[in-house]
């Protein structure tokens, strides 16, 4: 079944062409890892999969719900931790039923509930955005460089976290500068890397 579907999509900023007539089809249950040096467009590749951009050219398709990691976070800086994660509670939904699951998620994240993204390292950000991001369980999880400012002991308990969602019949896609030794570890034969070498992107994964 497929999820999200590029067809010969195109995205410039200005004069530079990011993106060039890219064709990609996501399927359910499956691991797409995007490999690249910065600059090359991962993000942008992403962030127009999730519709956070919109092409300039070509069609989009999605047919489930996404939980979307920024490179740089995104955090509500004045939410607390806690707040942070309720914040993108369904509408209408009642905190009380999703308070086990947050606080589950806190703590597997060694993060305190009540402190606020300005008093964190760059690895407890990390580690909030992430718990953000795994909080609802969606079909469809996207994740801009999820290791960054972690180390080696995190980067296997967030492959567990990865391998968990597949296994949850979730598809992933993630960008990275290149394949984590973790995660190739945990996931084995069941990740397509997909590497980007030069720029404007230009995919033929149909």
């Amino acid at each position: 079944m497929s999820l999200i579907s590029l067809i010969k999509v195109t995205k410039s900023f200005e004069t530079k062409l990011v993106i060039k007539e890219a064709s990609f089809t996501l399927e359910a249950r499956s691991v797409t890892l995007f490999t690249g040096s910065s600059g090359i467009g991962k993000s942008t590749l992403l962030e127009i999969m999730a519709g956070i951009q919109a092409p300039d050219t070509g069609i989009v398709k999605r047919s489930a719900p996404i939980s979307f990691m920024f490179q740089d976070n995104a955090l509500i800086p004045w939410l607390t931790a806690e707040a942070n994660l309720s914040y993108i509670l369904p509408k209408n939904s009642d905190p009380k039923k999703w308070a086990e699951r947050i606080a589950a998620l806190l703590d597997f994240f060694q993060l305190e509930k009540g402190d606020y993204p300005h008093t964190m390292s760059g690895g407890m950000r990390r580690r909030l955005s992430l718990a953000r991001t795994f909080l609802l369980k969606r079909p469809i999880i996207i994740l801009d460089e999820p290791f960054a400012f972690l180390d080696e002991n995190w980067h296997h308990l967030v492959s567990s976290l990865i391998v968990e969602a597949y296994r949850d019949n979730a598809a992933l896609v993630i960008a990275e500068h290149s394949l984590n030794p973790a995660l190739k570890e945990a996931l084995e034969e069941k990740i397509t890397v997909c590497e980007l070498q030069d720029s404007p992107i230009e995919l033929r994964l149909e």
